[in-house]
């Protein structure tokens, strides 16, 4: 049976950002407890996650299709 698919918040990914700007990716991927590869998508998805929505819902991405 395969894992549960994590979701974070917008507060959550925001401070993993400004942190990742700081210190690097890896450093932050490791303080948080996310993969390195969600700290990227998250930083090539600055303005959706800054600029987008105020609430603390996660951010889905564009919808395909």
């Amino acid at each position: 049976m395969s894992a549960k698919r994590a979701s974070y918040n917008l507060k959550f990914e925001r401070a993993a950002i400004a942190f990742a700007e700081d210190n690097g990716n890896h450093s932050a991927a490791a303080e948080f407890g996310v993969d390195r590869a969600c700290i990227i998508r998250w930083r090539k998805q600055w303005d959706q996650i800054f600029k987008g929505a105020t609430t603390c819902k996660k951010f889905m991405g564009p919808r395909k299709g």
